[in-house]
């Protein structure tokens, strides 16, 4: 024991604060004398195939690009995971024009023993947290070699990260080995899980290195405001007609549901007009999914205003958001935790309705860059009591179908910003600044800088690594419960839980449900924990504005299962069947 835990550095603002107290103009020359040359284990340029892309993959590519804007290195190697991907990693780094101020060079994983000893490497980047960092502790410990160790937390809400905690208790980590979550969300979550490890299992803090919240960032003269009328005829869209775009993955499972989106545009529609259409774009993740969305469209009868754009490439995206008027992102699944697309479209002068959920809460400054929804979340003890016993894939999906994005109050945000020109080109304008001020790539690669230079600078200058730079771990885990759920983990991540002075009342959609069956997208599972058959003497429950604790209780007295009745109750708000506190 006896190990002094890392520091904490909790955003720019903090970091760039520190850095301009305690710099010196030698800074410079001690970090460049010190940090040379960087590794990159794989997942940055990922799949050979773009179309096996996932968020994480792009997420890592842009810590990357912060990365080589910190000016600290000379070299990157990358390293394949297969000798079959040295070609493809070539050709793919070849053409990435920021790797252009530095020498790159690909190889194979299968040699990162030998290679952390020839190269004598500054900085080895695992772009995910995950055990394969242990393995690196362990891996610098047998070579004695000297190199640190950065990872990104991504997607905490799988089991991974668990085991990479557990891990680093007895890994050979050191105090400056540094682990970036990439929002407050996120770091808090980090925060809230080593309190769990220590409650359930006994064990001492298991977090031994430096701790920091650097965003992603993005190249704002990339994303950036163009010609509208040149991306529409790119597009192949009507200039005349308005759009609100949505944009992400069609995946129910690790991405969001689709559904609310479209009750929240049908209802927009009727106040906006025929000038607006919807665009939903996003990789083809899941094509049954995408079929059923289809299928949706048509059973509302929107299908002729909907425009569904699969499998963008990176031309069409940046045009799809220089041709929109208003990007949603309407996030519901645990596993996101900052929100990449948001950024990209504000820094393109659009501004965000999104959910007020995870890092969205940071990124879109509510009346400033865009409007935040208020999001609901349960707190469940009994329903999938430990996450590390389901598969993955399926214990999200359940999760987020209990996560209700208002859905009134995103068609009223819509709404707003469809009928107010000058309210909607106001936030426009301060989405776009957000963007640059806080999120362009070398905004974030100047602060990572400052927090990967900071132990050097201070050793240079004969301090404590343990100064104000920040503050310890040991004072900010919470005391938690030994719950595992990720109700009782993320809650923190919704705006809040409902509550029994809460009054619902059925929505036009859950009225129509009273006399025909709605296409709504369901899963085995899924019906094992609805109860369906209470959906319909819910909604004729509510057909009057009805406290939730009323209608609750008559539930209840059926002998029903409390949180199954209370999944039933969310999934019914997430869908819009029903409304929550109607003004």
């Amino acid at each position: 024991m006896g190990h002094k835990h890392g520091l904490v550095f909790t955003g720019l603002t903090d970091v760039l604060d520190y850095h301009s107290r305690n710099s010196t103009p030698q800074d410079e020359n001690v970090t460049r004398s010190l940090t040379r040359r960087l590794a990159i284990l794989p997942m940055v340029v990922g799949s050979v195939q773009k179309s096996d892309f996932r968020g994480a993959v792009f997420g890592s590519g842009y810590m990357l690009r912060s990365l080589i804007e910190t000016r600290l290195y000379d070299e990157v190697h990358f390293f394949a995971p297969l000798l079959a991907h040295q070609g493809a990693y070539e050709r793919m780094v070849a053409d990435v024009p920021w790797l252009r101020s530095v020498r790159v060079s690909v190889h194979q994983m299968l040699h990162l023993h030998k290679e952390v000893v020839t190269h004598d490497y500054d900085l080895v980047f695992a772009p995910t947290f995950s055990p394969e960092v242990a393995g690196l502790a362990a891996l610098r410990k047998a070579t004695g070699t000297d190199f640190r160790i950065l990872s990104v937390i991504y997607s905490i809400s799988y089991p991974d990260t668990e085991t990479a905690m557990l891990l680093n208790m007895h890994a050979p980590l050191r105090d400056d080995d540094l682990l970036n979550c990439t929002s407050e969300s996120g770091f808090s979550i980090m925060l809230a899980l080593a309190g769990h490890l220590r409650k359930r299992f006994g064990v001492p803090l298991p977090l031994k290195l430096d701790m920091a919240v650097v965003p992603y960032g993005i190249d704002t003269e990339e994303f950036c405001p163009g010609d509208r009328d040149q991306a529409c005829a790119f597009l192949g869209l009507d200039a005349g007609t308005r759009y609100i775009l949505s944009l992400g993955r069609f995946s129910v499972v690790d991405k969001f549901d689709i559904g609310p989106v479209i009750e929240a545009f049908v209802r927009a529609r009727q106040r906006l007009g025929g000038s607006w259409k919807l665009i939903l774009a996003g990789a083809a993740a899941h094509g049954t999914y995408l079929e059923w969305v289809k299928l949706l469209l048509m059973r509302r009868g929107i299908d002729d205003v909907v425009i569904i754009r699969p499998d963008v490439s990176d031309a069409e995206k940046v045009a799809l958001y220089r041709a929109s008027d208003i990007f949603v992102a309407p996030s519901d699944n645990p596993q996101e935790t900052f929100g990449l697309t948001a950024i990209e479209a504000m820094s393109c002068n659009v501004p965000v309705v999104a959910a007020d959920w995870d890092g969205y809460k940071e990124s879109v400054v509510h009346g400033e860059t865009g409007l935040r929804v208020p999001t609901y979340m349960p707190r469940f003890t009994s329903i999938l009591p430990d996450r590390k016993l389901i598969d993955n894939s399926l214990m999200h999906l359940l999760v987020a179908q209990t996560v209700a994005v208002d859905v009134a109050r995103l068609a009223e945000a819509i709404i707003l910003l469809g009928s107010d020109e000058p309210y909607r080109l106001r936030l426009a304008e301060g989405a776009r600044q957000r963007a640059t001020n806080v999120y362009d790539v070398r905004q974030v690669g100047a602060a990572l800088r400052h927090v990967l230079t900071i132990r050097e600078m201070m050793a240079a200058e004969g301090n404590d690594a343990t100064g104000d730079a920040g503050e310890t771990l040991d004072n900010l885990v919470p005391v938690t419960s030994d719950a595992a759920s990720l109700w009782d983990l993320f809650g923190d991540f919704s705006t809040r839980s409902l509550v029994g002075a809460d009054t619902l009342v059925t929505s036009e959609y859950g009225t129509a449900g009273l006399a025909e069956t709605l296409p709504v997208y369901l899963t085995p599972e899924m019906e094992e924990l609805l109860y369906l058959d209470l959906v319909r003497p819910i909604c004729r429950a509510c057909v009057t504005a009805s406290p939730l604790e009323g209608v609750r209780a008559a539930l209840l007295m059926s002998g029903r299962d409390p949180d199954r009745v209370d999944y039933t109750i969310y999934w019914a708000v997430k869908q819009g069947l029903l409304d929550v506190n109607p003004t």
